[in-house]
């Protein structure tokens, strides 16, 4: 506001001041027609964003009362045996540069019956 000299038109985007040209082109339409379309579209939003709440709700009772859900770990979570190699050393292992650390072809061809 500092940069306009205090003038509030100024600050607001071209498109937004009154008598614009996307403005005129639009006819004035009537409040008996609007308001009621408006609400109509408020209650539908609300309706599915109820809807969504019920969904995930029942999702979330789905799964709090799944007697198996405490005994559950992911894969990726789980522990795993230092010595073994990993699948994706062993699958990528040929493209993988020869740099410190990366898996050595021979030692998973010995590894692998």
């Amino acid at each position: 506001m500092a940069a306009s000299g205090g003038n509030p038109r100024t600050c607001r985007a071209p498109g937004a001041l009154y008598g614009s040209a996307d403005v005129q082109d639009r006819p004035l339409e009537s409040p008996l027609v609007f308001y009621p379309r408006r609400v109509a579209e408020m209650l539908s939003a609300g309706a599915r964003w109820g809807s969504l709440a019920i969904r995930l709700r029942r999702l979330r009772k789905r799964i709090e009362h799944d007697p198996l859900g405490r005994s559950y770990v992911d894969e990726a979570l789980r522990a795993t045996d230092s010595n073994k190699l990993d699948h994706f050393g062993e699958v990528f292992a040929d493209k993988i540069p020869k740099t410190h650390g990366a898996p050595v072809q021979a030692a998973l061809d010995s590894a692998c019956p």
